[in-house]
């Protein structure tokens, strides 16, 4: 949650149409989670004018594969790409972007994927996450990583980074949620995402 007070609240900077491709705000460097927290402090979600965007996944995804410093050899690189769901935005389909995400692999960046309270936009998160190379292995009934709520977000992007960098520990289920494994199925009401039977969210 976004605690900038009121008063230095203001617009997402302009990027021309809002179902254009986005911009990179914060290059990629060592030592730049400053750059990358104050760039996401000043922008905040509760004004009216950065509601209802529209979602132009591909573009997005398209322009990251022109990104030089997301392409350069001296070290490994990822996407995580963080969506409520489907692209929704003229000319934007499921198939391309799949085809942007196996673009991106092809050129040695995978993808993560992380649906964030998506309902029932599901099919196509499990094929950008099959895409991507790193979709959730059963039991997880999703092949996407399924963020119903804050905290299985927190959890589930604490595995991604797990995955990218042994030296993250990994996280272990929240206390009030049962693990799930092969054969172990999870409680009624819940669904195994990461490991941990979560609640499902309607």
């Amino acid at each position: 949650m976004n605690t900038m007070p009121r008063g230095f609240a203001k617009p997402l900077p302009s990027e021309g149409d809002k179902c254009d491709a986005g911009k990179v705000y914060a290059d990629i460097a060592l030592g730049s989670a400053t750059k990358i927290a104050g760039a996401l402090d000043a922008i905040t979600p509760m004004l009216r004018e950065n509601q209802n965007c529209g979602t132009p996944t591909a573009a997005n995804l398209e322009m990251l594969a022109g990104y030089g410093p997301l392409l350069s050899p001296e070290r490994k690189h990822n996407v995580i790409l963080v969506t409520d769901g489907m692209p929704v935005c003229s000319g934007e389909t499921v198939q391309r972007s799949v085809a942007a995400i196996s673009k991106l692999k092809a050129q040695g960046v995978p993808t993560f994927v992380v649906g964030f309270q998506v309902g029932s936009n599901v099919k196509a998160l499990d094929m950008m996450a099959e895409a991507g190379g790193y979709p959730q292995p059963p039991p997880s009934e999703n092949r996407f990583f399924n963020a119903a709520d804050p905290e299985q977000l927190n959890f589930s992007l604490r595995k991604i980074l797990n995955t990218i960098c042994s030296d993250i520990p990994t996280p272990t289920c929240p206390p009030s949620y049962a693990t799930c494994s092969a054969g172990m199925a999870c409680p009624a009401g819940t669904t195994c995402a990461s490991g941990c039977c979560f609640p499902i969210i309607q």
